[in-house]
């Protein structure tokens, strides 16, 4: 991702206030009734067991969440459902006061933009091949794609295709295609599992540099990752919503002790503190 560009300040400590301010909160001001995303009684069943229970969840139009939780938690469940990947048995998701589980998939292309953990073309395409695909399937006004791949510094691997790219090559364009149509809700599943870190943090720099335009919604392991970027973390435990807040709540009161059945240590250091799983409980 060398190249890529933001318009963010650099990062800052870890579990520092985030630039958005507290959990939730709207650049720009309060968020007009009914903007935003709004998470109603979703749930998902799998071989007769309940995987995914969301009663409710509201999220403003703008804005950073981390999706964190142990394996199994139904992260990529739940960003599959919102990106349409997946059915929900139960519940809505609006997006603006529009549902995304009825949208035709064309709509919800240009309204939505995934990043999956795992995706294989059907053909062995080239990357402006993909790019192309994506920009007709969104909508996307003419040169939006063309900027993504800038962006994502794609330019060497536009005439490559997609087999002879690295994990990391890959993910990049993922994200161009994600991002390249401007959608106004970002799902991203542990979109930087294949990047170094170098690239994972400028990724992350980037998502916070759009965050006043999106509302990023990002699946993420890395505790660490999710207190410094993120000013609202979400925690699932058995597909339910354990925890939703911000890094410094997260981190009191034992809530990653009881989510993640792990005792963790708490390093402050300057104005910023890291996390550290100690013994299992």
């Amino acid at each position: 991702m060398t190249g890529l560009t933001t318009q963010t300040e650099a990062a800052r400590p870890l579990g520092a206030p985030g630039a958005s301010g507290a959990p939730g909160a709207v650049a720009g001001g309060k968020a007009p009734a009914g903007s935003g995303l709004t998470l109603d009684g979703i749930q998902v069943m799998k071989a007769g067991r309940l995987i995914l229970d969301l009663e409710s969840l509201r999220l403003p139009p703008t804005g950073l969440a981390a999706v964190i939780g142990p394996n199994g938690a139904g992260k990529s469940t739940l960003l599959r459902v919102l990106g349409g990947a997946e059915k929900a048995d139960a519940g809505r998701a609006l997006l603006d006061g529009r549902d995304l589980f009825r949208m035709p998939g064309r709509r919800r292309a240009a309204l939505v933009g995934f990043v999956p953990q795992h995706f294989a073309p059907h053909w062995n395409q080239k990357v402006h091949e993909l790019l192309e695909l994506a920009e007709e399937r969104t909508g996307a006004a003419p040169g939006l794609f063309a900027e993504a791949a800038e962006e994502f510094a794609l330019g060497d691997l536009l005439a490559r295709r997609w087999e002879g790219l690295s994990g990391g090559e890959r993910a990049r364009v993922l994200l161009a295609m994600a991002l390249g149509g401007r959608p106004p809700l970002v799902l991203a599943d542990e979109p930087g599992a294949a990047l170094d870190a170098a690239h994972s943090l400028r990724m992350l720099e980037a998502f916070r540099g759009k965050a006043s335009e999106s509302l990023f919604l990002v699946a993420i392991h890395d505790l660490n990752l999710a207190v410094r970027f993120f000013p609202r973390i979400i925690a699932l435990k058995d597909g339910k919503a354990a925890f939703d807040g911000g890094p410094e709540e997260l981190a009191e009161g034992g809530v990653l002790d009881r989510v993640f059945g792990v005792r963790f240590r708490k390093v402050e250091f300057g104005d910023g503190f890291m996390l550290f799983p100690s013994t299992a409980l």
